[in-house]
């Protein structure tokens, strides 16, 4: 698991190294519609490669009543020209001689677009998508159209705040500074009716009130749009904040203590942690495991001695009737392993490398937290109401966004549909993590990339602002259900004070100066100490204070392990963890930008003439 991790890591770091990548410096495109409805339109773009690229291409959806003509290409570097398009789609290629290597790149594309104006009885009308959806992110997008007759009026769709655009009496100019990759840009005008129509769709009726009508309902979605996505992204935080608020909060007890300068209850290690862990599994922890032999070396049932070289842990013949259950499978399990009642603590962590080893270990250390977890009402510490409170009213939010978001449009509908196929990796996820297993830490930055790209590219594609906010929404959500354990659920005014005290123990512990003020009167009070202070993580600090205050600790400690090897605890944790991690990762194997073929397409915003995309590869 470490070495799938590190090269991931490196991986990741090497990745910009070999990385090609290119964006549009400028663009400059002049829109010129003349007198008899003929769209002549003039692209200048300057491309910045960084590395190397071969072409540059240009790709326009051509509407059923429209076509192009006369397109002609021109570039500061010799190419050779060719068009791959179908009767949907017309393509120009710019094929260099040579390959544009970290350098910028300039072309020119002039072509002519028929049947792209609509003529009617009372005004001419235009639509059309001068940025479309497959262009790459831009620095500069700069836009002119000229129209043959003075103008009515006229609508930029899809505009931001930070865009700019006045027209004069013929023309409409705008500009634009860094433009995401798959943001589009159209203008629709309604100008004076043509003298000539020739190239222009010709309708009876009129066109200036339904249009303003369509734009008057187009602004009205825009804002609905918005205040859905301030609505979705708010609601999940209100109503965690609203549950906290009723459920989530501590009860007050009567406890004015800093800290307590001895263990305040008698609990086994074992049952302090599961118990401490009452928010969560209620299960002990590695720790614990861990704390429990040196728990069972302070009741004389083992010593765990060493030297520079070796550590050995030397078993006692005495009855194990006063121990518990869970202690005496810790002490049969290190048994097993001894010759002649010891046992070599490097030998032993060998064994436990070994996937047979290793997989008794992982299910012995199931069946002990098992058993310690059985031994713990729940209730009696932890009241759970807030996390389910939140679970069930935040999946019935979800439920309702999801309701909204799928009708609005076909591409919410998609991203509904895909978020619920996420949905069981999630939970197996939450799962994994929940039990401490690396496995779930490894999936969950998968799933979180692969969601990232996948839902990234629905969102550049639908630019809807539902949408964005229900994705948002879901995550955040997910996110809170998971960190909410600790947040939303309480201790009951019995594990209030139980945490508290033990809180004021771990304090104790950890602060150098108060238990080298106050330090244990015989050495079974340190080991005793010791347990715990493992338990509670805390264990250096102890050691280091121990060794300065019973310098000759290893004479008469039971555990004089810490004499020589002050972190020993650390490696016996590890090797546990190690073993246990062993049994998991070896029961199972896991495993430039696109063609701009969007935009086009009749009606509709975003949905004019012109459009697609451009790009180089």
């Amino acid at each position: 698991m470490k070495k799938l991790a590190l090269t991931l890591l490196v991986l990741l770091f090497l990745s910009p190294v070999f990385a090609r990548d290119f964006h549009v410096k400028s663009a400059n495109i002049t829109i010129n519609v003349l007198d008899n409805g003929l769209v002549n339109v003039v692209e200048e773009k300057t491309y910045t490669f960084i590395g190397c690229y071969s072409i540059i291409y240009r790709e326009i959806p051509t509407l059923a009543e429209s076509y192009i003509t006369g397109f002609e290409g021109s570039s500061n570097e010799p190419f050779y020209s060719t068009t791959p398009g179908d009767s949907s789609n017309y393509i120009y290629e710019f094929n260099f001689n040579n390959p544009q290597c970290d350098r910028d790149t300039s072309v020119i594309m002039v072509y002519n677009m028929s049947h792209a104006v609509d003529a009617y009885t009372d005004a001419s009308s235009l639509q059309y998508v001068f940025w479309g959806r497959g262009e790459p992110k831009a620095d500069n997008v700069y836009m002119t159209i000229n129209m043959p007759t003075p103008l009515i009026e006229y609508w930029v769709h899809n505009a931001e705040l930070s865009n700019n655009y006045y027209n004069t009496t013929k023309s409409v100019i705008f500009s634009a500074s860094n433009v995401a990759e798959g943001h589009w840009f159209e203008i629709q005008i309604l100008a004076n009716p043509l003298t000539n129509t020739e190239q222009a769709n010709v309708h009876s009726g009129t066109i200036i009130d339904e249009q303003k009508a369509v734009e008057t309902g187009y602004t009205l979605s825009s804002v609905l749009n918005f205040i859905s996505f301030i609505l979705f992204i708010s609601f999940p935080i209100f109503l965690f904040y609203f549950i906290y608020q009723k459920y989530g909060r501590e009860f007050e007890v009567d406890y004015k203590r800093t800290y307590e300068n001895e263990p305040p209850t008698s609990e086994s290690p074992a049952l302090l942690s599961a118990t401490l862990n009452a928010y969560s599994t209620c299960e002990p922890s590695m720790d614990a495991f861990t704390a429990t032999i040196f728990y069972l070396a302070e009741k004389k049932y083992l010593s765990i001695k060493g030297d520079e070289k070796n550590v050995i842990i030397t078993f006692n013949e005495k009855s194990t009737e006063e121990l518990e259950e869970s202690e005496i499978k810790v002490l049969d399990f290190l048994k097993k392993y001894s010759k002649e009642g010891s046992l070599v603590w490097q030998s032993f962590e060998k064994k436990l490398q070994d996937y047979d080893e290793s997989s008794k270990f992982q299910k012995l250390f199931s069946d002990w937290k098992k058993i310690v977890r059985e031994k713990i009402n729940k209730e009696d510490y932890f009241i759970n109401e807030g996390n389910n409170k939140y679970l069930k009213y935040s999946a019935l939010m979800l439920g309702v966004f999801g309701i909204i978001t799928f009708f609005s449009n076909m591409i919410s509908a998609f991203t509904i549909i895909s978020l619920i196929f996420y949905l069981p990796f999630i939970f197996i996820i939450y799962s994994l993590i929940k039990g401490n297993n690396p496995i779930g830490f490894f999936l969950l930055i998968f799933v979180a990339f692969h969601m990232l790209g996948f839902f990234g590219g629905i969102l550049l594609v639908a630019n809807d602002a539902r949408v964005f906010g229900f994705v948002c929404s879901f995550i955040l959500t997910i996110i809170l259900n998971i960190v909410s354990a600790k947040i939303l659920g309480k201790w009951t005014e019995k594990g209030r004070l139980f945490s508290l005290r033990w809180e004021g123990f771990k304090k104790f512990l950890e602060d150098y100066s108060l238990l080298n003020e106050h330090p244990p009167q015989s050495i079974i009070i340190w080991e005793h100490f010791l347990v715990y202070a493992i338990v509670l993580g805390v264990a250096d600090n102890v050691i280091k204070v121990m060794k300065v205050k019973v310098p000759n600790f290893d004479k008469a400690s039971n555990v004089s392990v810490f004499y020589y090897h002050p972190h020993f605890y650390h490696t016996m944790h590890n090797s546990f963890l190690s073993s246990s991690n062993v049994s998991r990762s070896s029961s199972g194997h896991y495993g430039g930008h696109g063609g701009g073929g969007f935009g086009g397409g009749g009606g509709g915003f975003g949905g004019g003439h012109g459009g697609g995309g451009g790009g180089a590869r």
